[in-house]
């Protein structure tokens, strides 16, 4: 009888002790999970299977180059999350899930996702010392402009050097455009109006002549165009003769011309801003004048 009973228990007990190490060792649970883990992407979402051993799930998600873009925890009771809480912007990523009991993992997989976008619009346009700028979108490879309805240019970075393109005091609307790649489609243009106050423009026809015994300089300024007042120099021979200030679009350089040869230039300004000097060049002969 003893011998019959043990014989019984012993194969049993080495039974329970065995299934009882494996339980504890993760070993039974983790090799099911595994093997009935799924995750996959479907209509904007990715989902997984739930484990019935799982407290909660961790969610990885990497690009194409491997860097990690976006790391998340779900509760236990949560399957499933949407594209907008994954990424940012299109391209290819590697989404990773993760069951865990406590702290331990005991499944994990992962699917590839090749995700489509439309790139926001930029925003936050300003101009300054002519410089456009606005805010730079995720994703955008470059950015496409347009200035009163007059295509600009193609720039990298959120910023375009236009000053030398608005000649003329006033307003002026802008476009800009996020341009993307195949992941990422080109964004609605984003439309602003900005202020410019340009310098005034040079004036032109400046010419010098004899009246009196004297000699006049004098310059036509550009129509439309209003300056504060102009600064005219007279140089001879590397010296500056007259640096001075008129509000008249003429001036009297009589006290420093005699024969020989000069350079005159007019400068406008306006609001504190100098436009582009006027420059001409005449030399006087015998009391003529004579243009070089």
């Amino acid at each position: 009888m003893k011998k019959t009973l043990a014989k019984t228990l012993i194969p049993a007990l080495c039974t329970v002790v065995f299934v009882m190490t494996a339980f504890m060792c993760g070993f039974i649970p983790s090799a099911a999970a595994e093997e009935a883990f799924a995750v996959y992407a479907e209509d904007g979402t990715v989902f997984w299977r739930p484990v019935p051993e799982a407290v909660r799930y961790d969610v990885t998600v990497t690009d194409s180059s491997g860097g990690t873009v976006r790391e998340l925890s779900f509760a236990a009771d949560t399957l499933f999350v949407g594209f907008s809480s994954l990424f940012r912007g299109g391209g290819v990523y590697t989404v990773s899930v993760t069951a865990f009991a406590d702290a331990a993992s005991i499944a994990s997989a992962s699917v590839t996702v090749e995700y489509r976008t439309v790139l926001a619009p930029p925003s936050d346009g300003a101009f300054e010392d002519g410089t456009l700028c606005w805010t730079a979108v995720y994703g955008a490879q470059s950015y496409s402009l347009t200035v009163n309805g007059i295509f600009v240019g193609t720039y990298s970075e959120p910023a375009a050097d236009i000053g030398g393109l608005l000649l003329l005091s006033g307003e002026y609307t802008c476009s800009v455009t996020a341009e993307g790649d195949e992941y990422n489609a080109a964004s609605s243009p984003y439309v602003f109006t900005v202020t410019n106050t340009a310098p005034p423009l040079p004036p032109h026809d400046a010419v010098v002549s004899s009246a009196g015994g004297g000699f006049v300089a004098s310059w036509t300024p550009t129509a439309g165009d209003a300056p504060d007042h102009y600064v005219y120099t007279l140089i001879s021979d590397g010296e500056v003769l007259v640096y001075a200030e008129t509000t008249a679009n003429r001036a009297d350089i009589s006290a420093y011309v005699t024969d020989g040869e000069f350079v005159l230039t007019v400068t406008a300004v306006k609001d504190g801003r100098a436009g582009a000097p006027l420059t001409a060049a005449f030399s006087v002969q015998d009391g003529r004048v004579v243009y070089v």
